[in-house]
């Protein structure tokens, strides 16, 4: 896979999607990205943790009681993740994915420990348009 595999926007009528593998400084720099989210990340997200971190990596490791994750569910973030689905395995006997839809609250009540467990890869950040209308800085 190449390194942009997992940076793209997809905006629609109801949501933005983008992929887990922009870092928070080039969701700010980018102008596709909705101006009202790029300001939340500047003004509340880059205060937890450094520009440099991916989507990816804050969201693996979010804290359920931290700041970014009231606005995260304020949002109405959803992310798109596999995990390895114990039940069923290749015909070579290797493990399969599944691919599982995750709330933020979901997602963050989750320890490392255990996301490391599942096997869990996360792929997509799904934030609610009416979220980001309704939410306030």
């Amino acid at each position: 896979m190449a390194e942009n595999d997992f940076k793209y926007v997809l905006d629609d009528l109801y949501s933005v999607r983008l992929g887990v593998k922009y870092t928070y400084e080039e969701v700010i720099e980018n102008p596709d990205i909705s101006t009202k989210f790029r300001n939340i990340c500047r003004q509340v997200f880059e205060k937890e943790v450094d520009g440099n971190t991916t989507l990816e990596s804050h969201l693996y490791y979010l804290s359920p009681d931290s700041e970014s994750a009231k606005y995260y569910q304020h949002l109405r973030t959803k992310v798109t993740a596999e995990v390895l689905d114990p039940k069923h395995r290749s015909e070579d006997g290797t493990p399969l994915y599944r691919e599982m839809t995750l709330p933020v609250k979901e997602l963050a009540g989750i320890t490392p420990q255990v996301k490391k467990q599942m096997g869990m890869i996360l792929h997509e950040v799904c934030i609610s348009k009416m979220g980001l209308a309704t939410t306030v800085i």
